[in-house]
């Protein structure tokens, strides 16, 4: 553009009329460049990320385990790394597995560091806290606090989490794990 010099408000404009644009500049500027990218103005969006949100903050960190079959379907696949896939609410085994989690590490938590939402999917970064006061993983337990971070990944339908991913730094866990074997 020719003459443009940098300002893109018109230096010959009034007083008034130059801050009133600015001001409408301004407004679209956080209007569009929020730090998430506007995803909380989608309702289903924002939904989604409140229903793994609860997942994370009362079934894990509150231990209400009895509202899982709120926040799963029924019909949920997780998608292993090995590439095998489980039911893991029909055959009870996401049950199971926290049972022996919070058994084995009865302080565990999750903080989300991040979460990104795009259409049904739901994308979680997060860092896993927790004394192992048991064994864990088939190492004895040391009463050493372990810390570890976690990806997951949520495919949701009908305000229902219907598939899920994880990523775990298990190098990360292992060599914790192994610092504290005797």
């Amino acid at each position: 553009m020719a003459g443009v010099k940098g300002n893109i408000i018109p230096g010959n404009l009034s007083g008034a009329y130059r801050t009133l644009i600015l001001a409408i500049q301004c407004i679209a500027f956080t209007t569009f460049c929020t730090t998430s990218y506007g995803q909380d103005r989608d309702p289903e969006l924002k939904a989604n990320k409140e229903i793994v949100s609860t997942y994370i903050n009362e079934i894990i960190d509150n231990r209400k385990l009895d509202l899982i079959n709120n926040i799963f379907s029924p019909a949920y696949i997780f998608h292993e790394m090995d590439g095998k896939q489980k039911n893991n609410i029909a055959d009870s085994s996401l049950l199971s597995f926290l049972h022996y989690l919070f058994n084995t590490i009865p302080d565990f938590r999750l903080t989300i560091d991040y979460i990104v939402a795009e259409n049904d999917m739901v994308a979680l970064n997060v860092t896993a806290t927790g004394t192992q006061a048991k064994e864990f993983l088939g190492f004895p337990a040391s009463n050493n606090r372990l810390v570890y971070k976690l990806m997951f990944f949520f495919r949701l339908s009908n305000k229902k989490i219907v598939e899920g991913w994880e990523v775990v730094d298990l190098d990360g866990l292992k060599k914790q794990l192994q610092s504290n074997k005797n």
